[in-house]
């Protein structure tokens, strides 16, 4: 009897081991993924409430272009409500600054054609840019067009306006950087 399990462990396990793992592997990988047709432009229709924040940070693009930092920009972060099975998916989005109004239009969810294999909620972080005073936002799809006001001041960031089945904030206000901190110097933020 020990003779048939060591032969089983030195020689037929390994062996099935190699066969198996491979195709464990790929199914993680490409679980939620389009791989057999490679077309980045596939856009699923957006099936998810869409939770969103207002806040101050520094632009991440600034940092790999080698662009100096001078200070925290306001941005929107829309996250899904919903898991999928890869956080390589992301929300198809158009947005327009004009005066006053913001516009954000949610055309749907842009499935990839090579993901990652975490499964979770997607986003998409749109830059505002540096601005400050009250604003209107408003947030669309095919379904629904929501609104708010969005009020930026010197210390505060505040969002009024309900949550609806199609869009929720997910803060009413948060507190800004003071322009001495280190936080807004040394480039620390959300």
């Amino acid at each position: 009897m020990s003779g048939a399990n060591e032969r089983f462990t030195q020689k037929l396990l390994p062996g099935l081991v190699m066969k198996v793992f491979p195709v464990i592997f790929s199914v993680m990988i490409f679980q939620g993924c389009d791989f057999i047709f490679w077309d980045d432009t596939t856009i699923i229709p957006l099936d998810t409430r869409i939770n969103f924040k207002v806040l101050e940070s520094y632009d991440t693009n600034a940092h790999d272009s080698h662009e100096t930092i001078t200070s925290p920009e306001i941005f929107i972060d829309l996250i899904s409500e919903k898991t999928y099975p890869s956080t390589s998916y992301y929300f198809a989005v158009n947005y327009l600054v004009a005066g006053r109004r913001i516009i954000i239009s949610v055309d749907g969810i842009n499935k990839p054609s090579c993901c990652n294999c975490m499964v979770g909620s997607i986003g998409k972080r749109i830059k505002i840019g540096r601005i400050t005073g009250s604003y209107e936002l408003t947030i669309q799809g095919l379904e629904f067009e929501n609104e708010y006001s969005i009020s930026v001041s010197d210390s505060l960031i505040t969002v009024e306006g309900t949550q609806t089945p199609h869009t929720k904030p997910l803060f009413t206000s948060i507190f800004r950087y003071p322009v001495n901190s280190f936080a807004y110097k040394g480039g620390t933020t959300l």
